[in-house]
C-alpha cells in the first residue's frame, strides 16, 4: 500500500488507507502492485472509498478485474466521493452516477485576509496574536507526552461521542504518525488544537482530516487553524487547500431533477438532526474559491436510493476504539494482494 503511494503518488483520499479500517483490493501486473482500492462490503455491495490509488495507466483494466471478481460473488461495485472525470470513465463501463455533494477548494497563491470581506477574521487573528497563541507544524514520530496531549484534545472535542471511520479519520497513533500535524499553542505553550495533514501526492492540493480542539478553547479557534494552514500551504507552493465535502449540497434543487436526486436533497434538507450539512457548507463558503462536484458511481441495474442507504450505513458506522485496538477491524481481500 505505502509502496504503491510512494511510487505512483496518492490522491485526495489515499491517506485514509493508513486507518487500517478498510479492506484492500490490489491490481497486479507481472506480480507487481499497480493500484489498490479501499472498500467495505455492505449487503450485496462493495463500497469503495474514492478512486483507485496508484498507476492510472491501468485504471480501466483494474476496475474491470475487480468487477469480475465481485460478480462471481453476486456483488456489485459502488464508488463513493469520486471526481467528474472518473465518473465519466466508469459510465463508459456500464455504471450510472449521481451527484452526492461538492468539495470546496481555496485558491492559495493569492490568499490573504485583507479587505472588508475578511475584516472579522483579520481582527480575530490579531487578537490571537496579541494573546500569545502560536501556530506550529510538528513532525512524527511523536513522543508519548505529545500523543497523550493530542489524545486529551481529541477526547475533549469528542465529548463522549463515538468516532466514525471509512471516509473520515479517527484518533489513532499509527494514522497520525504518517504525516506532520499542525498545532495551536496558547501563551503557556500548551497545545489546545491540532489538525493532521492529508497529502495528495503532489504540490497541487493539500488538505487535512482530523481537526480537533479543547472544548474550552477560545471562540474562533477553527479559523485560527484554517487561516494559518492556508498561509502555510501558500508558502510551501500548493495551489489549493481542500476544505472537504459539503455532503449532498446542491443536489436535487431543480424541481425537474431526477426523482432519486430530489429524494437525496430531502435527506440533505432534513438531515440536520443527525449532521449539520447546511451549517458545514455555510462555514466553508466564506473561504472557498470554487466548489467542485463529487459523485456516487453505481452499477446500472442497482437501485440508487437503496445504494445511498447502504453508503450512509457504512459512513455513519461507529468505530469502537477497544475493538479496533484488539484487531477486530481486520481487512478482507479479493484477488492477489500484498499486506
Amino acid at each position: 500500500m505505502k509502496a504503491v503511494i510512494d511510487q505512483y503518488g496518492g490522491n485526495l483520499v489515499s491517506h485514509l488507507a493508513f486507518l487500517r479500517d478498510k479492506s484492500i483490493h490490489y491490481y497486479q501486473v507481472d506480480g507487481q502492485d499497480q493500484l489498490f482500492f479501499m472498500y467495505r462490503k455492505k449487503a450485496d455491495k462493495i463500497i469503495i472509498m474514492g478512486e483507485p490509488v496508484g498507476n492510472q495507466d491501468y485504471l480501466v483494466p483494474a476496475v474491470e478485474e475487480f468487477m469480475n471478481e465481485a460478480d462471481k460473488l453476486d456483488l456489485s461495485l459502488v464508488f463513493y466521493e469520486v471526481s467528474e472525470g472518473f465518473t465519466m470513465q466508469m459510465h463508459d463501463l456500464g455504471f450510472d452516477f449521481m451527484k452526492f455533494g461538492e468539495e470546496g477548494l481555496v485558491a492559495l497563491p493569492d490568499f490573504k485576509i485583507s479587505g472588508n470581506h475578511f475584516k472579522g477574521e483579520r481582527s480575530l487573528m490579531n487578537r490571537f496574536k496579541r494573546e500569545g497563541y502560536t501556530f506550529d507544524i510538528i513532525q512524527p514520530p511523536f513522543d508519548d507526552k505529545t500523543m497523550a496531549r493530542l489524545q486529551e484534545i481529541s477526547d475533549s472535542w469528542l465529548a463522549g461521542r463515538e468516532e466514525k471511520g471509512f471516509s473520515l479519520g479517527f484518533m489513532d497513533r499509527y494514522y497520525l504518525e504518517q504525516t506532520p500535524v499542525a498545532v495551536i499553542r496558547d501563551k503557556d505553550g500548551q497545545m489546545i488544537a491540532f489538525a493532521n495533514s492529508m497529502p495528495a501526492g503532489s504540490k497541487e492540493t493539500t488538505s487535512i482530516d482530523l481537526m480537533r480542539h479543547m472544548a474550552d478553547a477560545p471562540s474562533g479557534i477553527m479559523d485560527e487553524v484554517f487561516i494559518n494552514l492556508f498561509y502555510w500551504g501558500r508558502d510551501n507552493g500548493y495551489q489549493y487547500f481542500n476544505m472537504g465535502m459539503a455532503p449532498l449540497s446542491g443536489v436535487g434543487t431543480n424541481s425537474y431533477g431526477f426523482l432519486e436526486e430530489r429524494a437525496a436533497h430531502l435527506i440533505y434538507q432534513y438531515g440536520y438532526r443527525f449532521y449539520d450539512f447546511g451549517g458545514l457548507r455555510s462555514y466553508k463558503n466564506k473561504y472557498v474559491t470554487k466548489w467542485v462536484p463529487r459523485y456516487v458511481v453505481y452499477w446500472r441495474r442497482s437501485s440508487v436510493l437503496f445504494t445511498m442507504l447502504q453508503i450512509l450505513l457504512i459512513v455513519n458506522k461507529k468505530i469502537d476504539p477497544q475493538l479496533y485496538q484488539a484487531g477486530m477491524y481486520q481487512p478482507q481481500f479479493f484477488g492477489p494482494h500484498n499486506v
